[in-house]
């Protein structure tokens, strides 16, 4: 299927080929059982998410503000986004990316921290 836009490259899927690639340059012996399944947990978490309709490509230009909803409610926000920051670089380094697609280079962890959906905002003015 030809790519629809010019000067834009096709999509590219979070996908279990590219999970295990990312998870096999961990394994050298240098890190704990656990700390290797709690990587391999959060990025189940981000494929479960980002595969679900609408499916999200890594070089969506607007997966920021969804990472951002994704992360909105849940548990662990810090180290769901270390995994994953660690994993788009990892494609960045592979070339599957370019360093201008990845979205979360540059922004701070608190742009992922927001007031728990049932907060009310007060505006005044």
């Amino acid at each position: 299927m030809p790519n629809p836009v010019p000067n834009r490259r096709a999509p590219i899927y979070f996908n279990q080929e590219r999970v295990d690639a990312f998870l096999s340059t961990l394994t050298n012996g240098q890190c704990s059982s656990s700390w290797y399944q709690e990587q391999e947990r959060y990025l189940r978490f981000w494929r479960k998410r980002l595969n679900s309709p609408p499916r999200a490509s890594l070089r969506d230009d607007q997966l920021a503000w969804r990472f951002y909803a994704i992360l909105r409610d849940e548990k662990a926000q810090a180290s769901k986004l270390a995994v994953l920051r660690s994993f788009v670089n990892f494609l960045v380094v592979r070339g599957d990316l370019r360093a201008d697609e990845d979205h979360l280079h540059g922004l701070p962890n608190e742009f992922f921290r927001a007031p728990p959906r049932n907060t009310s905002i007060r505006v005044t003015g």
